[in-house]
């Protein structure tokens, strides 16, 4: 278990990532894509709070911004795009976390990945008890 991730895996996961960057970053980006830049965002950062890589928080937060802004914009236009400000600090994200997928032992990889995917199930339900609770609340 101390043993980084395989790297037939790691170069996978790294061409994804920068493939599915290039396209928000030359405007060719689907929503899906939005999502794997927020899955990075937040593992990423997990990995950073478990020692593994420079876990930059004004990089973090500066990459979060972009994210919910860009997010925004696609739901409002259906375009799936970041701009260039976007692009550059995906970049340094991006590079963080290849350099932590390097380091880091796969086990906290994946605790990484499962506090992730933990986080998105807690947000959903919220979302859920938040679209119960006012729809019970509308008037007849």
């Amino acid at each position: 278990m101390l043993l980084p991730l395989p790297l037939g895996l790691f170069n996978h996961l790294s061409m994804e990532h920068h493939l599915k960057l290039e396209a928000l970053y030359r405007g060719r980006g689907e929503a899906v894509f939005m999502g794997t830049m927020a899955e990075i965002l937040f593992v990423s950062c997990f990995m950073a709070e478990d020692g593994y890589g420079d876990g930059n928080e004004a990089l973090i937060v500066t990459a979060q911004d972009h994210l919910v802004r860009a997010h925004q914009h696609g739901s409002n236009t259906g375009v799936w795009a970041f701009d260039g400000t976007a692009y550059a600090a995906f970049c340094k994200l991006l590079t963080l976390h290849d350099e932590q997928l390097r380091q880091a032992p796969a086990y906290a990889v994946f605790k990484a990945n499962e506090r992730m995917l933990q986080s998105i199930r807690t947000e959903n339900q919220a979302l859920s008890r938040a679209k119960a609770a006012m729809l019970v609340a509308e008037p007849a």
